[in-house]
């Protein structure tokens, strides 16, 4: 059960104001002070209530943590910070004390925005590098709540450039396409399927490795690399049944075929049947002008065009024609 009203931190003096008047800070009123200070550097302006709330916006530079860190602790320039906070103290195991006085904590601080001109905003908040890397002294925005919720009663769009489409925070040109993911977990790195196994090489070599962050399908072009897949696999399955037709034809011959014996004498060797020859011959090149050869090269370039039109090839550098996996985006 959620505790609203947290009175274990609070003095004796405290303890006793709130028995006298239980209603204290009901409806918004003024109650004891149940927060902690946060501690300010100097260059640092901090808006906040004149009676405890435990919420601020701190105006300063970038500073993750304690005073020395950060640019602003290294006395970087051009590192202005805006941080917009609440419920400080929350996370640690005592809960937020009004004795204390505590640094920003992206750990513990219970929902907090920063906006910062220059900062390690991936290194800040403990996030794996994933595929798209780590960001390392760049303008950032970094949110962390319980619970974040973005909701447009229109649209919704998460966008990132492409080289060339306007400078970085910096003035510079961005080289790559970084990509967008969705990572559930702040999981990285590979997984192992089972047989368990104290060699990772073991499962690489079988295959049985698989990478937590992985490319996004796009739609639409799965269902078209799908439609034409099936209609190569019914393409193959009509020249099958031409096969088996044919093949059932010839085992007709076979069967009811009749050895025509030498004249004049009988029993003796006899000659091939001269209708199951013409027919064998027939069947033959049937076989291989209408199965064979599709099936040996069509189908098998048909196969290896959809290879590249579709799929990565190892070693490729360029994506697809139209990839089946997202060349940026990655997910869990």
């Amino acid at each position: 059960m959620t505790t609203i009203r947290n009175e274990e931190n609070f003095s004796e003096v405290d303890k006793s104001s709130v028995d006298n008047n239980e209603t204290q800070g009901v409806n918004n009123s003024v109650m004891v002070n149940t927060c902690p200070s946060l501690i300010r550097a100097g260059i640092e302006k901090i808006i906040t209530s004149d009676l405890p709330t435990n919420a601020f916006i701190v105006l300063g530079k970038d500073r993750p943590s304690s005073r020395a860190s950060g640019y602003g602790g290294d006395g970087g320039t051009n590192c202005g910070s805006i941080t917009l906070v609440t419920g400080i103290g929350s996370g640690t195991p005592s809960g937020p004390n009004p004795v204390d006085s505590l640094d920003p904590n992206w750990r513990s601080d219970a929902a907090k925005i920063v906006l910062s001109t220059l900062t390690d905003i991936d290194q800040n908040m403990g996030l794996n590098k994933g595929k798209v890397g780590n960001a390392v002294g760049r303008s950032a925005i970094g949110m962390k709540a319980d619970n974040i919720r973005l909701l447009a009663r229109e649209s919704i769009k998460i966008c990132t450039f492409s080289p060339g489409d306007e400078p970085n925070s910096l003035g510079g040109d961005s080289s790559t396409v970084r990509g967008i993911e969705l990572n559930a977990g702040n999981a990285g790195g590979l997984g192992y399927m089972y047989p368990a196994s104290d060699d990772p090489d073991y499962y690489i070599k079988k295959k049985l490795a698989f990478d937590y962050l992985q490319p996004i399908p796009l739609g639409d072009n799965l269902q078209s690399f799908l439609t034409e897949l099936l209609d190569e696999l019914s393409a193959l399955g009509s020249l099958l049944e031409t096969y088996m037709d044919n093949q059932d034809e010839f085992n007709d011959a076979v069967c009811n075929h009749d050895h025509l014996p030498i004249p004049p004498t009988t029993g003796g060797p006899v000659l091939p049947n001269p209708i199951l020859r013409a027919r064998k011959t027939a069947i033959s090149v049937l076989q291989n002008e209408q199965c064979m050869t599709p099936v040996r090269d069509d189908f098998s370039d048909n196969i290896q065009h959809l290879k590249e039109k579709y799929l990565y090839i190892q070693g490729q550098v360029e994506p697809p024609v139209l990839p089946i996996l997202s060349p940026y985006n990655k997910t869990t």
